[in-house]
């Protein structure tokens, strides 16, 4: 069930489309042939493939095959079993892949495997954890170690939760790099740990590495430019046995140089929405704060209105009581009297 990243980000994260950025739940290397994803995919498989020579394999969360026919093909495992929940992926496998006896696909729950005890010799379990629930994590490693024969080896890899892009509705928990470790240090006594990161590269070749693809090993000369602490690669990656263990060789991938530009667009694209979004958030806020005070303004208005009218006087009601009739007729006769005596 592997997939890639949600979005683009300034770390070489790819995005994975087909006319857009939103995540798939599978890679699928005919869709995403050439890209940055199908690099980083396979080369997880040429990496444990130095490990896997004339072992008996399993590959839990195997997606559509890919994997275990690049252990046995270019890692040279005796065999290989693949296994998956979806049933969609495990034909496409069996389609595939069928014709080589040297593999096996079964549709299956990578924590409740139908596998006897000490089984095989190696694991490979890439980009299947985080689609797993938090509490169910610690119940797939255990599976995992259940299966393996004394001195096995299991290779496993999670998007690193401070590095990835989030948003990835698939993840349901990924793992820091000190929180693989832990988990796989509960059932593993010998843990260690590998980087995987997404490099830009210039590369000078002859004729024959120039016009070379695929996954075949290119000798080259590599050298690396800029230099990153552990705990902040885009995956972390893990080997684990019962046993003392050393990792694989280190693997690169190179892929398509246009995929550098899509990246830039991307980053665009995401940086403007982020804009976008703050723009909206700013808005947001300040409409809060005028709803609060036409509220407070409102509030201060009726309560002046109220006393205005308890202040006011019903002079017509006044003047029908009849204390009040008589003194002011009283004083109207008054009036008219003092005017007569001013003419006289």
């Amino acid at each position: 069930m592997p997939d890639g990243p949600g979005q683009a980000s300034p770390d070489l994260a790819p995005a994975q489309r087909e006319g857009t950025s939103a995540p798939v739940e599978r890679f699928d290397p005919d869709r995403f042939r050439d890209e940055l994803v199908e690099a980083e995919h396979l080369v997880r498989y040429m990496w444990a493939a130095g490990a896997v020579s004339d072992r008996a394999v399993l590959d839990a969360g195997c997606g559509t095959g890919y994997g275990c026919a690049l252990l046995v093909e270019n890692g040279g495992a005796r065999r290989c079993l693949g296994v998956d929940l979806a049933e969609e992926a495990i034909g496409e496998a069996r389609s595939t892949y069928g014709g080589d006896e040297r593999l096996e696909f079964q549709v299956g729950d990578v924590t409740a495997l139908h596998l006897p005890d000490a089984s095989v010799d190696v694991a490979t379990c890439f980009e299947t954890i985080e689609h797993v629930p938090g509490d169910a994590q610690r119940k797939l490693v255990a599976e995992l170690a259940r299966v393996l024969r004394p001195g096995g080896m299991l290779l496993l890899s999670s998007p690193n939760r401070e590095q990835y892009p989030p948003g990835n509705p698939h993840h349901l928990r990924e793992l820091t790099a000190d929180e693989l470790r832990a988990l796989l240090s509960e059932l593993f006594a010998h843990v260690k740990l590998a980087r995987q990161h997404n490099w830009v590269a210039s590369a000078i070749l002859d004729d024959e590495k120039f016009a070379a693809s695929g996954v075949d090993q290119v000798e080259l000369g590599v050298g690396k430019l800029q230099g990153r602490a552990p705990g902040t690669e885009l995956y972390t990656l893990a080997v684990c046995s019962d046993e003392p263990v050393s990792l694989p060789a280190s693997r690169a991938l190179l892929t398509h140089g246009l995929e550098v530009r899509r990246w830039i667009e991307e980053i665009e694209l995401h940086k403007q929405a982020d804009e976008t979004k703050r723009a909206l958030a700013a808005a947001e806020r300040e409409l809060l704060l005028l709803r609060d005070e036409r509220s407070v303004t409102v509030g201060r208005l009726e309560d002046r209105v109220y006393w205005l009218d308890r202040s006011q006087v019903d002079l017509n009601r006044l003047l029908r009581r009849r204390p009040l009739r008589i003194a002011f007729q009283a004083f109207a006769r008054l009036v008219r009297l003092s005017r007569r005596l001013r003419r006289k």
